[in-house]
């Protein structure tokens, strides 16, 4: 796992999974609710979110798209994702699972993404 990795489940995973187990209280008029809490998404350029996410930061080499499978070098000129080659949660867990180490660069993995520990947000 990489260096962010590692600093962000240590630091922010850790908060991020209490409100999403504990939630937070909030009064009002007199009386206490309490309100879990979950990330839905992250926003960011494709840098910052290759960063986070784990994977390729390099958009002229082999998988640049955090999206799909498609190379650079077929990239160009795309308007259309193409469906078989699309990078869903289950693709992405059978690759980590697996291990195998060349088949994570080929789709642009580096690590396991810290942010899949949480229990709703799927990066």
């Amino acid at each position: 796992m990489g260096d962010l990795q590692q600093q962000m489940s240590k630091t922010l995973l850790v908060e991020l999974k209490e409100l999403e187990k504990e939630g937070i209280v909030i009064k009002y008029r007199g009386s206490r609710r309490r309100f879990k809490v979950i990330l839905l998404t992250l926003a960011g350029d494709n840098l910052g979110l290759n960063q986070l996410g784990a994977l390729c930061t390099c958009f002229s080499g082999n998988n640049p798209c955090r999206m799909c499978n498609v190379t650079a070098r077929n990239l160009k000129g795309k308007y259309e994702l193409p469906v078989q080659g699309l990078k869903t949660a289950e693709v992405y867990d059978q690759i980590i699972s697996r291990g195998d180490a060349e088949e994570m660069v080929d789709w642009g993995i580096r690590a396991p993404c810290a942010f899949n520990e949480l229990q709703y947000l799927v990066f």
